[in-house]
């Protein structure tokens, strides 16, 4: 019977320190830790967690947010977990899904941790709105100025080739190709 841990982080900028001490405190035999969003399907190091789980093991999080954010996955998984008799444990909500009352706790956790992703799912798109309506456009700061477009375009309607206008432009092939197409679509 082992106790397993699980360990989560949205981004490579976040820090696991806060979790994994948390598990140091509460003992773990076996730990997973990974950055990626929660909302992904593909979670490699969860898929090799659940993978390793047996009968009477326990599966500890940090919260239950760490675990799944949807209420039906986070459901699904739960009680996947209870058909194989492994118990689940997150150290900050503080329940036991063996009893009646701390099931019931839980579900609540699950309703609470979906909204919380979708109040700062609305928030993010309502900003990217605003900023959209102030004509600010979100991503990467273009590498190619207006100017420096209009002359890769002139070049390579003197056959300068792709390779030779990156160089040039001190940008990638690939970059001088995504600008040419822009242009071309434009016309």
């Amino acid at each position: 019977m082992a106790i397993v841990a699980y360990v989560r982080v949205s981004t490579n900028e976040q820090n696991l320190e806060l979790q994994i001490e948390a598990m140091e405190k509460h003992g773990y035999d076996v730990l997973y830790q990974e950055a990626v969003s929660g909302a992904k399907a593909d979670r490699p190091e969860f898929q090799k967690c659940l993978n390793y789980l047996r009968k009477g093991d326990t599966l500890v999080v940090w919260r239950l947010d760490r675990f799944g954010r949807t209420l039906r996955r986070t459901l699904e998984l739960v009680e996947q977990l209870e058909e194989k008799g492994i118990e689940f444990k997150s150290l900050l909500d503080n329940f036991d899904t063996s009893t009646a009352s701390g099931r019931m706790f839980f579900q609540l956790c699950a309703v609470f941790a979906e909204y919380e992703r979708n109040i700062m799912l609305e928030r993010t798109y309502a900003g990217l709105a605003t900023a959209r309506a102030q004509g600010r456009i979100g991503g990467r700061k273009r590498s190619m100025s207006p100017k420096k477009v209009a002359e890769a375009v002139d070049l390579h309607k003197k056959g300068v080739s792709a390779k030779q206008i990156a160089k040039m432009m001190g940008c990638s092939k690939s970059t001088v190709f995504k600008y040419l197409s822009e242009e071309k679509n434009k016309s």
